[in-house]
């Protein structure tokens, strides 16, 4: 049996297909399967209808290495204050290098205790400079 011949370009067609049998208007899609048989479907999901809970994964993160980055920073906005500069820039240069040392051996990211390393030893080296330009 042949297919009726499509309908002209923007229209419907006249009459809809008989149940079961292609329709020639939708080029692209499959004929249904033969009486008698069913589509493939999807595996349906276990227990109940639904799919259980699966928490969202968590990026592991540094602590120490955030902390050496936080003191660092400080260290640095506040260098030119006596005693505050010189112990946040001591405290990020001891916490960005222990975050960066065990941060290698865990496995965890090391980029904020790297810039926390960095920023402490900036902060004490311009502590340092502030001290020795304003006791001459």
């Amino acid at each position: 049996m042949m297919p009726p011949p499509p309908p002209p370009a923007g229209q419907w067609p006249s009459q809809p297909p008989p149940p079961g049998q292609w329709h020639p208007q939708f080029p692209l899609s499959q004929p249904p399967p033969p009486p008698g048989q069913w589509a493939p479907q999807y595996p349906l999901p276990p227990h109940g209808g639904y799919y259980p809970y699966v928490p969202p994964a968590f990026a592991p993160s540094n602590g120490m290495g955030t902390a050496g980055f936080v003191c660092g920073l400080l260290g640095v906005l506040l260098f030119w204050i006596p005693i505050l500069g010189a112990v946040f820039a001591i405290l990020g240069l001891v916490f960005g290098t222990y975050g960066c040392v065990n941060g290698g051996r865990m496995r965890l990211p090391t980029g904020l205790a790297l810039a926390g390393a960095i920023l402490g030893g900036v902060g004490l080296l311009l502590f340092v400079i502030m001290v020795v330009a304003t006791s001459s």
